[in-house]
């Protein structure tokens, strides 16, 4: 489990790229005028990222609604699908219409596939909640790691394909991971 972890996670180069990438589309998003700030979040920022992982991000509006309505994400996802079709870097650029509404892309610069959805708050949070936990105990990241993979590879973590993350999402198997780690009797003095 370590050495797949080892081997694996998410090196400082490629998290450079990501946030250049961010970086970048935050312009892009200004000079259209859309306004918003684009958050880096899910497995780039909290310490479960892999050498293969996608790039989540958010563009929050207001900070202090936890969720856009629907309408108003709508005409943000077409307005940003708009931006983003136009540039060269981003290909394969497509709208998703789900519980979580976003644009969905390759980048062709870092190599990534790139999530952005509207105003998702919690999402965030819940990436700064991982973040802390990750850094807390040492052995978490592998073993969440592992247990992401072990999902892809029983085919059991896809929301779009109704699989078993739909039941109980990436951040609470996240959670329940740290959880029952932290309180194994071997953590115990």
């Amino acid at each position: 489990m370590e050495k797949y972890y080892d081997n694996n996670k998410q090196g400082m180069e490629l998290f450079r790229k990501k946030i250049e990438l961010r970086d970048g589309v935050q312009q892009l998003i200004s000079r259209d005028g859309m306004g918003g700030c684009l958050h880096l979040c899910g497995s780039s920022m909290n310490g479960f990222g892999t050498f293969s992982s996608d790039v989540d991000m958010a563009l929050v509006f207001d900070p202090n609604v936890p969720s856009m309505p629907k309408t108003k994400a709508r005409r943000a996802i077409t307005r940003l699908y708009t931006c983003l079709s136009r540039q060269a870097f981003c290909t394969n650029v497509e709208m998703v219409f789900a519980k979580v509404q976003l644009v969905k892309f390759f980048d062709s610069i870092s190599q990534c596939d790139v999530d952005i959805n509207i105003n998702n708050i919690v999402g965030i949070k819940n990436s700064f909640l991982l973040r802390s936990i990750s850094l807390v105990d040492p052995r978490i990241p592998p073993l969440i790691v592992f247990i992401k993979k072990w999902a892809q590879s029983h085919d059991i973590n896809c929301a779009f394909r109704g699989t078993l993350f739909i039941i109980l999402s990436g951040f609470a198997w996240q959670y329940i991971s740290s959880r029952l780690v932290s309180h194994h009797p071997s953590c115990h003095h």
